[in-house]
């Protein structure tokens, strides 16, 4: 089984995958390669035709050209806030905040259903997958002869030159207590030197007022903050560090304005908003509200600020305990969470078998720069998927 816009490759030979391995190690900062007993990285790439490519980038551009409409506007509506289930104090603190035309990096994840490609939602805030499409993706494009669809990391660093200038000093804002954020932004570092750009990485203890930092024993004054820190996290930060002026602050990429977008309950102000957001219609499942009629079989629930598939619950395939947990807290709390319209999510053929198959394609700045994608056993994208290289066919 396959779709017309992507499928899997042949996997690659044992030698080749070891040499792929030891590369991610010590040239791609790839330290992660199991979860469970399950091999982080696929052995096939998933392949995509040049056209196709071109259809699926265009759309994922208008998407995140909505999602900046959309943004703009809504950081006027205060009103509209506590709808969209956002923390109290980040409500407070998002009330000083102004549009920052900073550079934006967001993904779009497309499912393959029997009506064409979806998105489950937008990656606005803090996205992954970056390292994976660049670095990665490189090596295994040049052993195999075929072409990457871009480059997200070196587009990354060249926005925030454009944007910063060329020896601009970037702090990496990441939560240094997972190393998979802590091998993203390493990797992102080191890209950002070869552009020219000074990087330091900093977790939350180390920030300061006004864009300032603590590193290696001093204080030193960052021109620009690269945010791998999701943003409805800020408000756990100590108040010394300064976070409520982030939200203000136009020296920040993503700015963290892009929580209002990134929210699963953005659909549902989409009546009280001008902006037209037709592709987000048109690519977006229907959402509700998860309380009333119908939601119930058919239907998906979400957290309203959740990450990496976490508590996002299907029925017939969250287990059953787990769904009656979810369903308990969508009860207790129903402004915290979202019904989204279930689709049919297609699996295609694989050297592994049948697999659930999203393409992630990363728009930086406005303009597709590259993707990559995740692979399932189950029709649910989350933490325990596999990722996977995409590539495009020669024709």
């Amino acid at each position: 089984m396959t779709t017309p816009e992507f499928c899997a490759g042949l996997s690659i030979g044992a030698e080749a995958y070891r040499e792929w391995i030891h590369r991610a190690v010590f040239d791609c900062c790839k330290w992660s390669f199991s979860s469970g007993d399950t091999p982080t990285l696929c052995r096939y790439p998933i392949l995509i035709r040049r056209s196709a490519w071109a259809r699926i980038a265009s759309v994922a551009e208008s998407l995140a050209a909505e999602a900046d409409d959309a943004e703009r506007e809504l950081i006027g509506r205060p009103d509209l806030h506590e709808s969209l289930g956002l923390p109290r104090k980040t409500r407070v603190a998002l009330a000083k905040a102004r549009f920052s035309p900073g550079p934006r990096y967001v993904r779009f994840d497309f499912h393959p259903t029997p009506e064409g490609l979806r998105i489950s939602e937008g990656n606005c805030d803090v996205s992954g997958g970056v390292h994976e499409s660049s670095e990665l993706t490189r090596w295994l494009a040049a052993h195999l002869g075929l072409s990457p669809p871009g480059d997200p990391s070196r587009e990354l660093a060249r926005a925030l030159s454009r944007h910063f200038g060329k020896r601009a000093l970037v702090g990496l804002l990441h939560l240094s207590m997972y190393a998979e954020d802590r091998e993203v932004v390493t990797c992102l570092a080191r890209r950002m030197e070869e552009e020219g750009l000074n990087a330091v990485l900093v977790d939350g203890s180390q920030l300061r007022p006004s864009l300032r930092a603590r590193v290696e024993g001093r204080e030193v004054e960052l021109d620009v903050l690269f945010r791998f820190f999701p943003a409805d996290w800020l408000e756990r930060l100590d108040d010394g560090t300064g976070w409520p002026e982030l939200f203000a602050s136009a020296a920040v990429c993503n700015p963290v304005t892009t929580i209002l977008t990134q929210s699963k309950r953005f659909p549902l102000v989409w009546p009280q908003l001008r902006s037209s957001c037709d592709f987000w219609k048109a690519y977006l499942p229907e959402a509700r509200e998860p309380t009333g009629n119908p939601p119930g079989p058919g239907w998906v629930y979400k957290p309203a600020l959740g990450h990496e598939g976490l508590g996002v619950s299907i029925e017939g395939v969250t287990p059953p305990e787990s769904m009656a947990r979810v369903l308990k807290e969508v009860r207790r709390s129903p402004e915290e969470w979202v019904a989204q319209r279930r689709f049919e999510f297609l699996p295609i053929d694989t050297p592994d078998g049948l697999r659930y198959t999203c393409l992630g394609v990363h728009v930086v700045d406005g303009s597709a720069a590259g993707a990559y994608a995740r692979v399932s056993q189950r029709p649910i994208i989350d933490d325990t998927a596999q990722e996977a290289v995409v590539l495009m066919e020669n024709r």
